[in-house]
């Protein structure tokens, strides 16, 4: 007899797993419409959020939350605490459990779709967090000054 509950957790797994492949299927639609809040091409499932609330899910159908939170059980279980700069680096800034104002996630929507999605992104060759090349890296740069001042723009 399998265990019923691990069956579905797998399942669940490897779900993620099929939509976070490159392929461009038609059936991952409304799973895209669903997650496309926090970022294009799924990008929740990179993301290290420390659990769901800190994502703020407001209009999210049930199965999604619990594919999330299924997914972040099984990074917590394979993850690693000891990061190297360059892995500090390239983690991704949204969604991040380290990176949070007024105990949220931080999500800018125009920040995503300009691709500055990782720490990496913010610095110049320095190392160091500059505001001009995020400017010049942002496409719509209408709320820049708010979202880079003010709490931040969750889903």
């Amino acid at each position: 007899m399998i265990d019923l509950e691990s069956h579905i957790y797998t399942t669940k797994i490897k779900w993620v797993k099929f939509l976070t492949d490159a392929s461009q299927a038609n059936w991952k639609c409304i799973a895209d419409y669903f997650l496309n809040v926090f970022g294009p091409n799924f990008l929740i499932f990179s993301m290290n959020p420390d659990s769901t609330k800190s994502l703020e899910v407001k209009i999210l159908p049930e199965y999604y939350k619990n594919l999330i939170e299924v997914w972040l059980i099984a990074k917590e279980i394979n993850q690693t605490n000891n990061l190297t700069f360059y892995q500090i680096r390239k983690e991704i800034i949204w969604g991040n459990r380290f990176i949070k104002f007024k105990n949220k996630c931080l999500f800018f929507k125009a920040w995503m779709n300009s691709n500055i999605n990782y720490i990496n992104d913010l610095l110049n060759t320095d190392g160091i967090i500059d505001q001009n090349l995020i400017f010049n890296k942002l496409h719509n740069k209408t709320n820049y000054l708010t979202e880079i001042h003010t709490t931040p723009v969750n889903p």
